[in-house]
């Protein structure tokens, strides 16, 4: 069981699955805290931006362990520029005219980035030539 356990934290993918998970619940912890002080985007944009610098730390160290370029700091927030705009309007969606919760709403865009962040984030940690589920 230790060498199967071994093997999944092996591949790069379940690592950011994982880091991910921690990252996202510290963040929705973060944002439902805001929602006491601030509106919903705002709250959101708070938490998006403690997001991107816990992100960072879990990729470069637990995930990748490399990085490609000595710049990847300046590239990996921007990866999450786009994200956010995509967020953004998929929360607006949800909330305006899906009329969801502002509570589930983050959920529900986090889901869907999920795949376009790894392959990215992939690309700025990793050297070329790898294989992206590793």
């Amino acid at each position: 069981m230790r060498e199967r356990i071994n093997a999944l934290l092996g591949i790069k993918l379940v690592r950011f699955v994982i880091s991910g998970g921690l990252n996202t619940l510290a963040t929705y912890l973060l944002y439902l805290l805001m929602l006491e002080v601030l509106p919903y985007q705002a709250s959101y944009a708070v938490a998006y931006l403690a997001g991107i610098v816990i992100g960072y730390c879990l990729n470069r160290f637990f995930v990748f362990s490399e990085s490609n370029r000595a710049y990847a700091w300046l590239f990996y927030p921007l990866i999450y520029v786009v994200q956010y705009g995509l967020n953004a309007g998929l929360i607006y969606v949800c909330v305006e005219i899906l009329h969801f919760s502002t509570v589930v709403a983050p959920l529900i865009s986090t889901v869907v980035s999920i795949p376009i962040v790894f392959v990215l984030s992939k690309l700025v940690f990793v050297k070329r030539g790898g294989d992206v589920s590793q």
